[in-house]
């Protein structure tokens, strides 16, 4: 299982300078925000302020048509994904380059978090116990998306670097184990 903290750090560290970013809200975001490496001349997209789920898929699209050439990485949630996937068929049908990194955490962790805080930790609608996932590898084939899954520190370390050196459009399923998210300190 892999800490999304380690994995949004060494994921971009290793990104090129011209990357443009796409993140879904949830853990996607709020890592990011806490652990990513944002270089000069990269772009950044996210829409935390208002948290729609699905949003990163369409927008690497958008990113992807307005900015042809350039690298384009979407890391978007298991259940954001779900949102509009459907969109995968645009990635193949237009032969998108995107990068799609999707962090399976077995359902919708900000909520999980949300219910502790508040809910005397009742968890309603928000992991496995209530909800389910496809298979990923399966959800990649059906649209024709080559398909990396990363369960391990030493997997990560060793695709990261193969799916930033591939020009094609990639399914990447990152397994993530437990985690909290950060506190911040102001």
């Amino acid at each position: 299982m892999i800490d999304p903290y380690n994995f949004i750090t060494k994921l971009t560290k290793k990104l090129p300078d011209d990357a443009i970013v796409v993140c879904a809200n949830g853990t996607a975001c709020v890592v990011y925000f806490q652990a990513g490496i944002v270089k000069k001349g990269q772009r950044v997209f996210w829409n935390s302020g208002c948290a729609s789920m699905g949003y990163a898929l369409p927008a690497s699209i958008g990113c992807a048509f307005a900015n042809p050439g350039s690298p384009i990485i979407c890391i978007e949630g298991d259940g954001s994904l779900m949102m509009n996937i459907q969109e995968l068929q645009t990635v193949k049908h237009y032969d998108l380059p995107i990068k799609l990194f999707v962090l399976n955490n077995q359902g919708y962790h900000s909520l999980q978090e949300t219910y502790d805080n508040f809910c005397d930790g009742k968890h309603y609608g928000s992991d496995t116990g209530d909800l389910s996932f496809p298979d990923w590898e399966d959800v990649a084939g059906t649209f024709g998306l080559p398909y990396l899954e990363m369960e391990d520190e030493n997997q990560m370390r060793r695709y990261i670097d193969i799916i930033l050196d591939t020009k094609s459009k990639l399914l990447c399923e990152v397994v993530l184990g437990e985690y909290k998210f950060r506190k911040q300190e102001i």
